[in-house]
């Protein structure tokens, strides 16, 4: 791999790999307990299937949470349960284990971890139209490989494995007191995680991109391309010759080569694995045919489900933190696909301004004129969004966008025949003709 990835990124993961990767995180002499939260409680039975599966796998041990001088040092953090969304963005019977740390995470830093620097959809939508601007009639084809296991894949140091432990009542599987489950591979919810993770991606994204198809007078001397989502790899190839085919070939081969030999997830390979003109790439629909991008409707359907709630409802100021965040969480991916969203979230993220750890509702600072004013602006939001989502038969039209609408002004500027077509427009106005 020597001459195909950045040595400096090279050395500190295989480092990683050799000697696990660290916590940064102080000895803390202390023993913490904990239950589930909520949203976990009512499935125990699927908590313990993965558990079992990690602990087959040798990711976590387990032991009765019931010792005492055996286990000081074990920072026990709650679990929680998110539901997972199938490729087409239905709700998934199977949910998302993740570790509440964020008491462990407040003695940490995410800056001390490498950066979680993430793709846009604009960078998707430029390579996209870039392909096309360069073999003009030819299709643009896009394909999405996930990563098995992903965090899971990488091995914690030995000593940092006291922070990164849970606690399960015991009674679902016939145990008195609680099992405690120490991880020894990084778990969703550290806040260093998401970084060291990304150092993995960015050697398969570069391994990836470091290969160039043989015969270019049939496939184009252009090096393949991707962009990475965390586990999600959106390869971007023209349909010539067997290009596709040797980019799909060399995609598994890069992510065999730094995750192991069953990283491919074999599941979303049949589903989502084909290079294909339309895909659900990052939660919208893209098609490079149309060239366009939209929110699918189960998206825009649990918009709707949401800002109809009655904290959202005009002069409401109980709003709770939790629910304001889902509807943001799933506003950000509009923003593409609805484009006049965009000036909306100021309003909304405002309300977010200064939220604490355990916050349970919305609460606005400031003197009484900014406060009114900043409630003004988020119950005008509502009303707007609301207006967009009420109607299920204008959601393709409200929430489609053409490719070139998420470009920049100077990208959009770049393309040919935009600068003939521009019209210029000014105005001025004075008190005074001379």
């Amino acid at each position: 791999l020597d001459a195909l990835v950045d040595p400096a990124l090279l050395e500190y993961v295989r480092s990683m790999v050799e000697n696990g990767i660290s916590a940064r995180q102080p000895k803390i002499s202390a023993r913490w307990r904990t239950t589930p939260h909520r949203s976990a409680k009512d499935y125990m039975k699927e908590a313990y299937a993965k558990m079992w599966k990690d602990a087959h796998n040798g990711r976590t041990l387990l032991c009765s949470a019931e010792l005492t001088t055996e286990l000081e040092g074990i920072l026990a953090e709650p679990m929680g349960r998110v539901p997972k969304q199938n490729p087409d963005r239905t709700m998934s019977e199977e949910g998302r284990f993740v570790h509440d740390q964020r008491k462990v995470n407040a003695f940490g830093d995410k800056h001390n971890h490498p950066p979680a620097i993430q793709p846009r959809h604009r960078e998707l939508a430029r390579t996209i139209l870039w392909w096309k601007l360069r073999v003009p009639g030819i299709e643009v084809h896009m394909a999405k490989y996930d990563v098995a296991s992903a965090y899971k894949l990488l091995w914690l140091m030995v000593r940092y494995a006291c922070v990164f432990a849970t606690e399960l009542p015991g009674d679902e599987v016939g145990i008195d007191g609680f099992v405690l489950i120490i991880s020894l591979s990084l778990v969703f919810g550290f806040n260093g995680a998401p970084g060291e993770y990304m150092a993995f991606a960015w050697v398969n994204k570069m391994i990836y991109q470091a290969a160039t198809p043989t015969q270019p007078r049939w496939h184009e001397s252009v090096p393949f391309r991707c962009k990475t989502l965390m586990d999600d790899q959106v390869m971007v190839e023209p349909a010539l010759g067997v290009r596709t085919h040797t980019a799909a070939w060399w995609a598994k081969e890069a992510m065999r080569k730094v995750f192991g030999p069953k990283a491919l997830n074999m599941d979303k390979l049949e589903e989502e694995g084909q290079f294909e003109t339309k895909k659900i790439n990052w939660g919208l629909g893209y098609d490079t045919v149309e060239e366009t991008i939209n929110l699918p409707e189960p998206k825009v359907a649990k918009i709707r489900f949401l800002i109809n709630e009655d904290a959202f409802q005009y002069g409401s100021v109980k709003i709770p933190m939790n629910l304001l965040r889902s509807l943001v969480g799933i506003l950000i991916y509009g923003t593409a696909a609805c484009p006049i969203l965009w000036p909306e979230m100021g309003a909304l993220y405002r309300l977010m301004r200064g939220a604490n750890i355990g916050q349970t509702n919305v609460r606005v600072e400031g003197d009484e004129k900014e406060v009114t004013q900043v409630w003004a602006e988020a119950w005008e939001s509502f009303e707007l969004i609301r207006t967009l989502v009420e109607d299920p038969g204008s959601w393709e039209a409200g929430f489609t966008s053409g490719l070139v609408a998420v470009l920049t002004t100077r990208e959009r500027l770049a393309l040919p025949g935009v600068m003939d077509n521009l019209v210029w427009t000014g105005g001025d106005s004075t008190l005074i003709t001379l």
